[in-house]
């Protein structure tokens, strides 16, 4: 058995996890990343090509990650052949807001409160995300009184959200049905540009994510995050058993 995913986002992850578990892999490299996918040595075969929609017809195990959407098309992935790790319809779920705020409303799970132009407040500050799996490229954060100049510039449909202020984590669980369990696997820490402003504050950087640092989180925590965990997996296993859809069998992230 051969594991496939493509170079990019989390794929070095991926390729050490199945070495450690004893599979060969196979890695979707464009040309001019060849060099250093190639150093790591985590891939038995390295299929270089311009077109990522190859690995659509693999023979292999594919894992999906963060980058399939943006480099494929959902459309596209929901209707290949190839034999996909997981269910990808839940692909679907971290390109559109409206399916991410239905899935938190249901498992009861606390989100940031959306914000109608007609409800900003001059000196309040806003956090302005776009839609889809982008790496926060296009997203910033603004006070009241500068949204009107800054929104006109956006060429796709913005969405206005509450700021709040503090560390914002992302914790990692993963759903086995066959197990009968959800593990929390970790935390981390997105690092984005914008962080350098702390360092040179003169001219607002973008939120584009740079990297992730782990987070040795306080353990009184851990129980109520396990909590939402399990919340979340419950909403989804009645919403799609009620839609007749595959159960959740993957890895899956809450941002928190």
């Amino acid at each position: 058995m051969i594991i496939s995913t493509i170079a990019s986002h989390s794929s070095l992850q991926i390729l050490l996890g199945a070495k450690d578990e004893g599979f060969r892999t196979r890695l979707y490299v464009k040309p001019e990343r060849r060099a250093f996918y190639a150093s790591t040595r985590l891939t038995d075969e390295l299929v270089v090509t311009e077109d990522m929609s190859a690995i659509l017809k693999d023979d292999g195990i594919v894992i999906p990650h963060g980058s399939f959407v943006a480099y494929l098309g959902l459309e596209r992935i929901e209707k290949a052949k190839a034999r996909f790790f997981g269910n990808k319809r839940f692909l679907k779920w971290e390109t559109t807001f409206e399916l991410q705020d239905k899935a938190l409303d249901e498992a009861g799970i606390p989100r940031v409160r959306v914000i109608e132009p007609d409800e900003v407040e001059p000196e309040k500050l806003y956090f302005v995300r776009i839609e889809g799996p982008r790496g926060g490229s296009g997203h910033f954060i603004a006070k009241g009184s500068e949204l009107e100049e800054r929104l006109a510039g956006l060429s796709e449909p913005p969405r206005i959200e509450e700021f709040i202020p503090g560390v914002y984590l992302y914790v990692h669980f993963f759903h086995s049905p066959i197990l009968g369990r959800l593990e929390l696997l970790g935390v981390d820490e997105r690092v984005v540009i914008a962080d350098g402003n702390a360092r040179w504050p003169v001219k607002p950087l973008p939120y584009t994510i740079a990297g992730n640092v782990g987070v040795a989180l306080r353990e009184s925590l851990l129980p109520r995050l396990y909590d939402y965990g399990l919340a979340f997996v419950g909403s989804y296993e009645k919403a799609r058993t009620a839609r007749n859809h595959r159960p959740l069998r993957s890895p899956l992230c809450l941002r928190r």
